[in-house]
């Protein structure tokens, strides 16, 4: 397999005539691997990693020195010197292109494993492990390396350079931590895990908004230069972006963006980009510069421009970078407007569906094709261009997702448009469908986007999880693949929660009994039993949380069903699986969510900045499963029942100092949410299990809270409505309370859409001094029909 995925690797490549060269033979070997006496420190690490693996591979430790012996050509050449050069002088390039890695068997002897200076070399060695000798970095904890006492190499010269040169990037917590591991996979090291120097460095954009501490955060200059905010309605806002035509904000921020460069001691991309939010300036000032300019990101371009010429005298060799994102997604509609020579733009395909490629026709997807269109016109005017990818479901990461069929093909769009840089996000726990999986296929494929996907996830799950194991597992695939192929206008989304919009439950189904197979296939091999184990989880969360099983039915008005295993027993067996690996995880020292309860589910915004541990998760899904009334301070409003309501206790959102679970009336059997009004405070829903994809479209509820107070106010006391992920909007309602006894609040009507997700916050309401919530209830409206 490996000697066939190496011959599809090479961009640049011949074969030299003559025989080969045997660099060990049965454990033995007269070769000596040469590092300069002045070698850099990522040479001098490629030489002990090389060093290293060889006597893995082989038995035999060659010797690394720092003088060519007199009268041999048994010479490793790692790294770029005046050594090598002399030994093999044919094949070395005029210049290095960034990470260009170069790997020479010659026929008179020597071998050249040489790069760019920066990582070349390091790359050259493992590529060369990698493709040349087996051996395969699938995990930071789990590494395969061939047993070969012997071996022997045909003369070829290769060399090659990505395409995406400046950056590769993922936030996979995994990787991240972990930097001989992300050199393995030639990725970058994300924005809080730099690459120290053995491993190549960084070039990874330091991350920070405008409005961030680094830069010009609010709570710093608000208060004595709110004109450099942005104004909305008249008024300057601290939660908004900049007002980007303030002179005197300028010259701050580049003062700013130099002081980060400096503390940042070589960094080759700074960014400054807009904070994540929509309220852009309003002022006139803004409106007619925006007019001028060619729109939200003519401005901003003007903005960048004006940072990057102040910084460029200092820091010649430093790239500023901003987003194309949301507002400013569009390029600038006046052509004199273009960013310079030292500016990147970092273009995000936030609002795209990921189950069709970048590049479709407009009848095929229309806002994918829209997206492409933005991307070849910043092609044309970037001098650096960036793409921000998304590789993940922020909702629901534990659930099936099947985004991946289009990630390859969306790369060679990438590529094909000069993109030099690509930053994929995606935070997912070790146990979140298929992360290893896609954390390797990724890394190779923004490597070289050339590769065959399919193949390389065929060697991954073949190699990884068991030759036996995996027909199944590729059954698995490929059917959740067709699933998705089958609903060609479901709009897949990072913010997309649940499956019934694509997948039909006898899929689940069939996906359950497929990884049941494959974990059998395996069961006599621990190691690779408990990998298997591992992919159960996401199909069982998905059966576990479709609404035809959960009392989510009746809200969306479709027959409720009884689940084939007893839910009871399949939550303890999920909740029991993912323990078991984070007990593996944290066994193997120190990481990132994949090993701590308090990031089970994930990157998302309902659960991970949250801090749901694996009980609670258990706790959610039984109450998907709920038949007995709960014991409220006060029964239901007339007309509502509760088997055709959910009722979200107040206590299943989030909690903070200011917001606390306490017994009102002391000694009840059932806990309220105390919340502090003095000032305001927000609470999101802190569990993953929302509603899905209504059945029947059109279908809205009723929403009712639980009220009391500590102290009767005329003011609205309670914030509370929907948050919409999938368009980042949400609906609510700012309520008040009469009186201080406990009271059912109808806070109004709002349309059932993907995953509406509930909110709640206490207003700023100094004098009721605290607002007790019991529980919000949503229920179909009077008159909706079944």
């Amino acid at each position: 397999m490996w000697k066939k995925w190496c011959s599809i690797f090479w961009m640049l490549g011949f074969c030299l005539g003559g025989n080969g060269i045997v660099l060990v033979e049965n454990g033995k070997s007269g070769y000596v691997i040469y590092s300069a006496a002045d070698a850099t420190a990522v040479e001098k690490n490629a030489a002990a990693e090389l060093q290293e693996y060889v006597e893995k591979i082989t038995g035999c430790r060659l010797p690394v020195v720092a003088a060519v012996p007199d009268g041999t050509a048994k010479v490793v050449f790692v790294g770029d010197s005046a050594a090598a050069r002399r030994a093999v002088p044919e094949y070395w390039p005029e210049a290095w292109r960034q990470d260009e890695i170069l790997i020479a068997v010659d026929p008179a002897g020597p071998l050249v494993l040489a790069g760019d200076a920066q990582r070349g070399a390091l790359y050259a060695v493992d590529t060369w492990l990698e493709d040349w000798c087996g051996v395969r970095w699938w995990t930071w904890y789990e590494t395969e390396i061939p047993s070969l006492p012997t071996l022997e190499l045909e003369p070829q010269c290769r060399r090659y350079a990505p395409v995406f040169s400046l950056i590769r990037q993922v936030f996979y917590p995994d990787v991240n931590e972990h930097p001989q591991f992300l050199a393995h996979l030639k990725l970058d090291g994300a924005r809080h895990h730099p690459l120290p120097p053995e491993w190549g460095g960084s070039n990874s954009i330091f991350c920070h908004t405008q409005l961030s501490g680094w830069q010009l955060a609010p709570e710093t200059y608000f208060a004595d230069h709110p004109e450099w905010y942005a104004e909305r309605d008249g008024k300057r806002v601290s939660d908004g972006q900049l007002c980007l035509t303030n002179p005197a904000m300028r010259r701050e921020m580049i003062r700013k963006v130099k002081e980060n460069l400096r503390a940042l001691d070589g960094a080759k991309v700074v960014d400054c980009s807009q904070a994540d939010n929509q309220t852009f300036c309003c002022c006139a000032t803004c409106r007619a510069a925006e007019e001028a300019l060619g729109g939200h990101s003519g401005l901003m371009i003007d903005f960048i421009n004006a940072v990057a010429a102040g910084v460029e005298q200092e820091f010649p060799a430093a790239i500023v970078c901003t987003f194309a994102y949301e507002y400013t997604r569009r390029p600038p509609d006046n052509p004199a407007v273009r960013p310079r020579h030292n500016v990147m733009i970092r273009l995000c395909p936030i609002e795209c569906n990921l189950a069709r490629p970048y590049d479709s026709t407009p009848e095929q997807c229309e806002v994918n094709s829209e997206f492409a269109a933005d991307l070849k016109r910043w092609s044309e005017i970037a001098p650096h261009l960036m793409i921000w990818d998304y590789w993940a479901n922020f909702i629901d990461p534990l659930i099936p997702s099947p985004l991946w069929g289009n990630v390859a093909g969306n790369l060679r769009f990438m590529a094909a448009n000069k993109v030099t840089a690509v930053l994929a996000e995606h935070w997912a726990p070790a146990f979140g469908e298929f992360t290893a999986l896609h954390q390797w296929v990724g890394a190779h494929l923004l490597w070289n986007p050339d590769l065959d996907a399919a193949e390389l996830t065929r060697e991954f799950v073949t190699g990884y999880y068991g030759g036996a194991a995996a027909p199944y597992i590729l059954d698995y695939l490929a059917l959740q693949q067709r699933e998705i192929d089958s609903h060609p206008k479901f709009h897949l989304s990072i913010f997309t929660g649940g499956t019934s919009g694509w997948l039909s439950l006898p899929a689940i189904e069939r996906m359950r009994k497929l990884m049941a197979e494959a974990a059998e296939a395996v069961a006599a091999d621990p190691v690779l039993s408990r990998r298997v184990a591992r992919l159960k989880i996401p199909a069982d969360v998905a059966y576990l949380t479709r609404p035809e099983f959960t009392v989510w039915s009746a809200l969306q008005r479709i027959d409720r069903r009884t689940p084939e295993q007893p839910p009871a027993e399949l939550i303890r067996e999920v909740v029991d699986n993912i323990k078991a690996c984070i007990a593996e995880t944290k066994a193997l020292g120190p990481c990132a969510c994949s090993g701590t309860e308090d990031c089970v589910l994930g990157y998302s915004r309902s659960v991970c900045r949250m801090g749901m541990d694996v009980e609670a998760f258990a706790a959610a899904l039984k109450d998907l499963y709920r038949t007995e009334p709960l014991p409220l301070p006060l029964p239901l409003p007339d007309g509502l029942k509760e088997t055709e309501c959910v009722v979200v206790p107040a206590t299943d959102f989030s909690r903070n100092a200011d917001a606390v679970a306490v017994e009102d009336p002391p000694g009840s059997p059932f806990p309220v949410l105390r919340i502090a009004t003095r000032k305001l405070n927000w609470l999101t829903f802190r569990y993953g299990i929302l509603p899905e994809t209504p059945v029947r479209p059109g279908l809205s509820f009723d929403l009712w809270a639980l009220l009391r107070v500590e102290k009767a106010t005329t003011r609205p006391v309670l914030w509370c409505g929907i948050w919409y992920p999938l368009i980042r909007q949400e609906l609510g309602f700012r309520v008040g309370v009469e009186g201080t006894h406990w009271q059912w609040v109808k806070l109004g009507n709002i349309p059932f859409l993907n995953r509406a997700q509930p909110f709640l916050a206490g207003l700023e309401v100094p004098e009721a001094e605290y607002l007790y919530c019991a529980a919000i209830v949503l229920a179909p409206p009077a008159g909706q029909e079944n």
